[in-house]
């Protein structure tokens, strides 16, 4: 059985946003960490104003608990460049790479990574990607993965798939360009941010044969965390650490 600390969009922010104090985000999302009996930590992206104190505060909980941090970068986040040199407490990187899985040790479980926003069109913006340029990296992940199946892809977007719910809101904000990325990896879990507001648990059909557990978290800003449970099926736990 693994217990996995699921969260995204911390968003700390320097100034104020929409009359919220959100300086301190991090520093809430480390005491969840702490305070959770859990076997992994993955981060869905938006960390926004985090500086190299808090990254190697970070660093230092993997090694207290003796558990590894895996994260993708959101469209509010830095270059990849300044996030590629954090590690875990085994020498493991902390940033997903592009082009393979990781497998964390000890565990069975093979997880992937999707960074930023998928775009129609080139741009400048950091962590902003072609659905060309993301089919070529999933392509890779699944060379990687010499057959196996992917256990976990972990994204910031909240993607369109089959049996996406009905509701407006998904169907609006579901990005369309992802599809040939899960097309291609068919994992068993999709976790994904982003969406602030709106949380969502469902299975979807991968072109009509496998199933996927599709996790789109509630915002870490607006007091929300998860907790995955994989055993010999999946518990899905939404947590509150603000009130």
């Amino acid at each position: 059985m693994e217990k996995i600390l699921l969260a995204s969009d911390i968003h700390q922010t320097i100034v104020w946003h929409n009359n919220v104090d959100e300086s301190e985000n991090f520093a809430h999302l480390l005491e969840v960490i702490r305070k959770e009996k859990i076997d992994l930590v993955l981060l869905a992206g938006d960390f926004q104003d985090v500086d190299e104190n808090n990254m190697k505060e970070l660093e230092n909980i993997s090694k207290e608990k003796k558990i590894e941090i895996f994260f993708v970068l959101g469209n509010h986040d830095r270059k990849k460049s300044f996030y590629s040199t954090f590690e875990n407490f085994n020498g493991s990187k902390m940033l997903l790479p592009d082009s393979e899985y990781v497998m964390p040790d000890g565990k069975e479980l093979r997880i992937a990574g999707i960074h930023g926003l998928t775009v129609e069109q080139k741009s400048d913006k950091p962590n902003r990607y072609t659905e060309k340029e993301q089919t070529k990296n999933a392509e890779m992940i699944k060379a990687s993965l010499g057959g196996k199946q992917l256990d976990i892809l972990l994204m910031h977007e909240f993607p369109f798939v089959n049996s996406i719910p009905s509701d407006e809101f998904y169907l609006e904000r579901s990005n369309k360009f992802l599809q040939p990325i899960i097309s291609i990896l068919k994992p068993k879990i999709i976790v994904s941010g982003h969406l602030h507001g709106y949380s969502t648990i469902y299975f979807a059909s991968i072109n009509g044969k496998n199933k996927s557990l599709v996790i789109n978290l509630s915002a870490f800003t607006d007091g929300f965390y998860t907790i995955l449970t994989i055993s010999d099926k999946y518990y899905v736990k939404e947590m509150k650490w603000k009130y």
